[in-house]
């Protein structure tokens, strides 16, 4: 097809697409370049990369892509044909159709013919070539291995096609093994634009890996083959074909690299004098890198520079000598792994043990240790026991896990052995890991212990968002625990009991299970605690909001360095309808167990952060919390949370008719979840803000019609009744005024106990509507006018605006246009500044009806075709973060950031960070 179509000779010459992910970026980088090509410009392109990196795959899936008026030559340079003269030429014109005429690569006497005169005819065959397509798109792969007289051809025509609408893709190693011709390294240098194409990061090694086996690997699997491979896919795939899932997880040996490379690594090994060998394998057993003369001793060389320079010559290590020390590293993690891994366990074990005597301080010396040891040793096990709890003690729970899985390996009693590799497995799901946990607990055989048994299953249930579930399995861990024998676990069962509890929204029962677990002694030091977090949170939820209240002021100060509490006072404010303090609480809590507590805690406080910022009305901050939440759930897999932070994620978008709150419903609408009441409440919650943002009374009922059919969650707390306001008005408009009555007055009745001014104001909404639907104007006039007062000193805009809009309304249609402008007017200060473009579509439509001047007509906001995650980049952009920052903010890498970044200059057309937020200021 070359000549002739798109994807002119791809097969053939670039080989066969298989196992492509992600690089859309790149992609997205050729798209423009090829633009550029398509306004009558020559755009040539660099595109470099170390071998295996991708380059030729990305280049391929670019070249499927193209449209028909685009024409392909494609070539592939090969070291065997590196000296045939126009070898890479003729290959580029292999498929050239007729009756285009290629040149001519010989002269008369059979010869090679000049480059200079082949340029001259590429130039005129590009030429014929244009008349007949918009583009042409000419790709060299390994460009370093094409012979001279193609490289001097292909230099001349280029120079020469400046003005025409032709992209040139030049593929090669970012260190090519042999130079490129000076003719065209210079024209490169002057019209080059170059293409680093890298490895894949750990998320796309998981979708690599779902691409080769079938479903993704776990989160830490992908960190350690990144860490091996640099992402490099080739390598990457090698291992997921040769290794086990359990192998990619486990942490008690390194990673092995993968055979073919083993091969050339061990054979320059074996080219290098023992001494060179002995150093070589001493720095395998230190690390990646080390001092060398760390590597001297542990190898017992005495001048260790030649053995240094024969491994340096064997490309096997490098030098980074500072003025502090020379140390030396491995030219790659490949290389140290292939190495590491011939070591006999004999042989390895004896140096580790060396290691550990030579060691500079108590951890590397203990890592040593663990890893020279095979047999149980309990000495040793006590000793690793307490490195792990000191680390638990600090959060820092996966290397607390891993340590954990250490000493159980090394105990040789049973019992103890259990109750370890539960505080492991423990520990492993505090630090978000579930798939590694899942797997330890698989590989474990049987628990004989049934109350660790029953508790652990139940953990992993909770995790995984099963409540039932869960609760059936922790409360046959509290009737198999001796509370007298072991306090501090009993108590640990009963807090998660609760907390699975007040997740289906069961309050009572959790504040029962609650107050058991806080009457009892042994706090278990090495836990999240946050059973006071819990306790509150059911007692708000039962109605003891007194108790709830007394427990939160028991919180000491300073706040940032508690670990319990800091959640229930949060809500507590916010309970209290004080959500500017509840809105500083909950930052301050999410910062603290971010660092200090567990991930799905954090990931509680990051959601109720943004539901405060709703109702506070900015949502650009509460989307960002939301999104970056559900993106740290989802990475950490703790899927127990996800369904809340998909919620409120959808709030505001919704509140703004924005796609993507239909994106967040449908990910709660996913099957797979357990069919649970708390889970279902949240979509339905979701679906029904969508349907009133769309004015849909009947579908606001349809989505809220599943609250009345429950009756556990239940409860006389206006904060677990904020469905009925809207419920109740989508009856009143579809004239039944006496059911939505009935729905409203439960909540009414609550928030004047309580004096919950917020949801007074959303039922005074209501009220004027079930008021309006029985034809009583007076009375509705008294509760529009009752939550315009309450309303007056909260800050509460959106509650405000809807208020507004619904007297606005009623007065149009009372003859009052003055008033009605008046009220409307100021509905339309607040959605236009909160970007709540349906609600003010509607108010502009009032106003015309009122006689106002229609307004400009509003278009689509570009900002609605972002994700969700180049909405939250571009936030954090907005507040002045570092793409290195912003990053570390929302755990991905810089080139995932420069990537999403690079996406919304494109949708947002705009070219830099001061553009873009001049734009969005702009709004």
């Amino acid at each position: 097809m070359s000549g002739g179509g798109p994807g002119s000779a791809v097969n053939d010459n670039l080989g066969h697409p298989d196992g492509f992910v992600a690089r859309q970026s790149e992609l997205s980088f050729l798209g423009a370049r090829l633009a550029d090509a398509r306004n009558g410009a020559l755009t040539v392109v660099a595109v470099t990369g170390e071998q295996g990196v991708g380059k030729t795959t990305l280049v391929r899936r670019f070249l499927e892509g193209l449209a028909d008026d685009t024409r392909t030559l494609v070539a592939s340079g090969d070291e065997a044909e590196s000296t045939l003269a126009f070898a890479t030429i003729a290959q580029l014109l292999s498929g050239v159709d007729e009756p285009l005429v290629a040149p001519n690569l010989t002269a008369s006497d059979g010869s090679a013919q000049d480059p200079l005169r082949v340029g001259a005819a590429l130039v005129a065959l590009a030429g014929q070539m244009l008349t007949e397509c918009a583009t042409l798109v000419i790709v060299i792969d390994d460009i370093q291995w094409a012979d001279t007289a193609s490289q001097r051809a292909l230099a001349f025509a280029l120079r020469r096609l400046r003005s025409d609408s032709i992209l040139c893709l030049l593929v090669m190693p970012t260190t090519p093994a042999v130079p490129l011709t000076d003719g065209l390294l210079r024209f490169l240098a002057e019209r080059g634009t170059p293409l680093r194409v890298r490895g894949l990061d750990p998320s796309d090694l998981r979708e690599l890996s779902r691409l080769v086996s079938g479903s993704p690997m776990s989160t830490h699997a992908a960190e350690r083959i990144f860490q091996l491979t640099d992402g490099n896919p080739l390598h990457a795939r090698a291992l997921l074909e040769e290794l086990s899932s359990d192998a990619l997880d486990n942490d008690a040996e390194p990673l092995p690299a993968p055979r073919s490379f083993t091969l050339v690594v061990l054979g320059r090994l074996a080219q290098c004098a023992p001494e060179g060998r002995s150093l070589t394998m001493a720095a395998a057993v230190l690390g990646q890198s080390c001092q060398l003369v760390d590597a001297a001793r542990l190898a017992e060389i005495r001048a260790p520079l030649p053995a240094l320079e024969q491994a340096v010559a064997s490309s096997l290590l490098i030098e980074e000598t500072t003025r502090l020390e020379h140390r030396i590293a491995f030219a790659h993690p490949l290389v140290r792994s292939a190495i590491y891994h011939d070591l006999g366990p004999v042989h390895r074990s004896a140096l580790h043990l060396r290691a550990a005597q030579l060691a500079h301080d108590d951890r590397a010396r203990l890592r040593h240790r663990i890893t020279a040891t095979i047999v149980p040793n309990p000495e040793l096990a006590a000793e690793i026991t307490v490195a792990a709890e000191r680390l638990a003690v600090e959060a820092r729970w996966a290397a607390a896990g891993d340590l954990m899985l250490d000493a159980a390996r090394l105990t040789p009693d049973r019992p103890t052995r259990e109750r370890l590799f539960v505080d492991a497995v423990d520990f492993l799901l505090y630090a978000g890991e579930l798939a590694r946990a899942g797997r330890q607990t698989d590989h474990a055989g049987v628990i004989e212990d049934p109350a660790r048994r029953n508790y652990l299953a139940g953990r992993l249930a909770l995790v995984q968002g099963a409540y039932k579930e869960s609760t059936a399995y922790l409360r046959a861990a509290w009737t198999a625990v001796d509370p007298a024998a072991d306090p501090a676990f009993a108590r640990t069962i009963a807090e998660q009991t609760a907390l699975t509890l007040s997740f289906q929204g069961l309050n009572r029962e959790a504040a029962i299970w609650g107050s058991r677990a806080m009457g009892m002694a042994g706090t278990p030091a090495v836990r999240p605690w946050q059973l006071i977090d819990i306790q509150i949170s059911a007692l708000i939820g039962s109605g003891q909001f007194d108790t709830a209240r007394e427990l939160a002021a028991s919180v000491p100060e300073p706040y940032a360095r508690q670990r319990d509490g800091l959640f229930g006072r949060g809500y507590v404010l916010l309970a209290s309808d004080r959500l500017e303090a509840a809105r500083e609480a909950f930052t301050v809590t999410a910062t603290a167990y971010r660092q200090h507590g567990s991930v799905g805690y954090a990931l509680g406080a990051l959601a109720f952060l943004s539901d405060t910022e709703y109702r506070l009305g900015a949502w650009d901050d509460a989307v960002l919390h939301a999104e970056l939440a559900a993106s740290i759930a989802g990475d950490a897999e703790q899927h127990w949370m996800l369904p809340l932070c998909h919620a409120v994620a959808a709030a505001p978008l919704a509140g703004r008719g924005l796609a993507a709150a239909g994106e967040h419903l449908k990910i709660l609408d996913n099957p797979g979840w357990p069919p649970d009441d708390a889970t279902q409440g949240l979509a339905a919650a979701t679906r029904a803000k969508l349907a009133h943002a769309a004015g849909d009374a009947e579908g606001v009922l349809a989505a809220l019609s599943f609250f009345t059919t429950i009756t556990e969650m239940a409860a006389p707390e206006p904060a677990w009744m904020a469905w009925r306001p809207m419920h109740a008005e989508a009856l009143a408009g579809l004239g039944r005024p006496d059911d939505a009555d009935r729905s409203l007055h439960p909540l009414e009745e609550a928030a004047a106990a309580e004096k919950h001014r917020s949801a007074l104001v959303s039922c005074a909404r209501a009220r004027a509507a079930i008021e309006i639907a029985r034809r009583r104007p007076a009375a509705a006039e008294d509760a529009y006018r009752d939550g315009l007062a309450l309303a007056v000193d909260q800050p509460i805009p959106f509650e405000r605006a809807l208020l507004e809009l619904g007297h606005g309304v009623f007065l149009r249609r009372s003859g009052r246009s003055d008033e009605a402008m008046a009220a409307l007017s100021a509905a339309q200060a607040r959605f236009e500044a909160l970007g709540a473009r349906p609600y003010l579509l509607r108010c502009d439509r009032e106003l015309a009806a009122c006689g106002q001047a229609p307004a400009q007509p509003r278009g689509t906001d570009p900002v609605g075709s972002l994700t969700p995650q180049e909405r939250t980049v571009t936030q954090l952009v907005c507040t002045g973060l570092s793409n290195r920052e912003i990053a570390a903010e929302l755990v991905r890498s810089v080139k995932t950031i420069e990537y999403h970044l690079g996406n919304v200059y494109a949708k947002l057309g705009v070219r830099s960070r001061t553009q873009l937020a001049a734009y969005l200021r702009a709004g």
